[in-house]
């Protein structure tokens, strides 16, 4: 378990976090966007799954569906050699993405 033991407390429509992490994003993505919510609790996650929701389809787009979200980068491959970094300003922030030409 990479997370602490508390976030196993916290459910979202029966879910808890662990549990979520633990999915391949494929079978994620279908999750979060079924989520049965309320209508105060939509209004208080709506940018939380606004980020959330973006990055699962980035990911999927780019063909990574078979990744779990409690993997560590050290388990990622580094790719091909000739990767440089690429960074559109504003597009996705946080973090850094490769772009194989």
């Amino acid at each position: 378990m990479r997370l602490r033991e508390e976030t196993s407390w916290v459910k979202v429509d029966g879910h808890n976090i662990q549990s979520m992490i633990e999915l391949p994003l494929d079978e994620l993505e279908p999750m979060i966007n079924g989520l049965k919510l309320s209508e105060h609790d939509k209004e208080v996650a709506k940018r939380l799954l606004y980020e959330i929701t973006t990055r699962l389809e980035f990911l999927l787009k780019v063909g990574l569906g078979y990744l779990t979200l409690n993997r560590t980068s050290n388990t990622l491959s580094g790719g091909k050699p000739k990767n440089q970094p690429c960074h559109e300003p504003g597009k996705f922030s946080g973090g850094i993405y490769l772009y194989s030409g």
